[in-house]
């Protein structure tokens, strides 16, 4: 995927970048454990995602994308363990409502929109100990969709799984920047808006999060 491609590129150049000034961060001497703690902060990012159907061959359009900008915020709690390794949980909310909408040959126009949408769950990294945290993460995610046709109203929420990778990395004490590719999976739905089908989404997307760690 074109995204991933991107996302590993940049991670690439931000831990050349971190080995490059692990000189100036006072904090990140070996005796230190700088994850260890809660943070919050806010996330922007772009979301590529397939629309896939069933059940609805012939009528409905072959797997129309869903691609949009959004912003969120995100909170958690890391604990860093003796040997460098970084436990933690975290919950993303994205903000901004979305929506799109695609035309059956039969019914006309049909939009939908995601009302309120987020995820749940735990990464495990390791402390480069220059200011760079490289991890895997997965969990719990949602998203409440409404669809509307006309007169026809529907509000179904898909529920799915989400697997990413990413990098976290110190700019001081306190604040760090957070990038992160994302695959998740929000299971099918039945929807009726004149021929029932049942809908659910595929999608990749990266963000850069801010976060302030206490």
């Amino acid at each position: 995927m074109r995204l991933s491609s991107l996302s590993a590129g940049i991670l690439i150049a931000l831990a050349s970048g971190s080995v490059a000034n692990s000189a100036d961060m006072d904090n990140l001497d070996g005796g230190s454990l700088p994850w260890s703690g809660f943070f919050i902060g806010a996330f922007g990012g772009y979301h590529a995602g397939d629309i896939i159907n069933s059940d609805c061959t012939g009528i409905c359009p072959a797997n129309p994308e869903f691609n949009i900008w959004g912003v969120g915020i995100q909170a958690g709690y890391d604990h860093e363990f003796a040997n460098r390794i970084v436990l933690g949980g975290y919950a993303m909310l994205p903000l901004a409502v979305s929506k799109d909408s695609f035309t059956l040959p039969i019914f006309g126009a049909y939009n939908y929109k995601t009302t309120l949408s987020g995820f749940i769950g735990a990464r495990l990294g390791y402390d480069m100990q220059n200011g760079f945290l490289p991890y895997v993460a997965g969990g719990y995610n949602f998203a409440r969709v409404e669809a509307t046709n006309g007169t026809y109203s529907q509000t179904n929420t898909h529920h799915g799984y989400h697997l990413s990778f990413g990098a976290e990395y110190l700019v001081t004490d306190n604040i760090s920047a957070d990038l992160r590719y994302t695959y998740s999976e929000f299971g099918k739905e039945v929807y009726n808006p004149g021929v029932a089908s049942t809908w659910g989404e595929n999608a990749s997307a990266v963000t850069l999060g801010i976060n302030y760690r206490f």
